[in-house]
């Protein structure tokens, strides 16, 4: 019995390991007047260096921002390979300046498939250190 309780508790601890975000909050908290980073995955692989396809001129992002306040706006998405400096991926970024504490929602329309359509939210408390501090 104890032998089966001692292999049970390993496989539990390699999957915390493995899955370390099963049922907790999906991201850290952004601080106040910091860059909230929203990472989609397109379903396609595009080429920077040799543009086949053209990320840059074939595809459009964008993403329509809420406020916690309830103001919105559109911010434009961009192209960043693989995400860890390659030129050749499927990584996409949007980039927005958390200026309120709350609860800020997001989603996305694109004319490229997996950049299509989503949606998502990141929580905004406490205050950038140093200036804003």
């Amino acid at each position: 019995m104890a032998k089966l309780f001692f292999v049970r508790s390993l496989v539990l601890a390699g999957l915390a390991a493995i899955f370390p975000l099963v049922g907790a909050s999906p991201a850290a908290a952004v601080p106040r007047f910091d860059t909230a980073e929203i990472v989609l995955r397109s379903a396609s692989s595009f080429n920077g260096n040799s543009g086949t396809p053209n990320p840059f001129t074939s595809v459009d992002l964008q993403a329509r921002v809420t406020a916690p306040s309830g103001r919105a706006y559109t911010v434009d998405g961009f192209f960043d390979g693989d995400g860890a400096s390659g030129a050749v991926g499927n990584v996409f970024k949007i980039r927005i300046f958390a200026d309120e504490v709350g609860t800020w929602r997001w989603s996305t329309t694109s004319n490229t498939a997996g950049l299509q359509g989503q949606s998502g939210s990141f929580a905004v408390s406490g205050t950038l250190a140093g200036t804003f501090g």
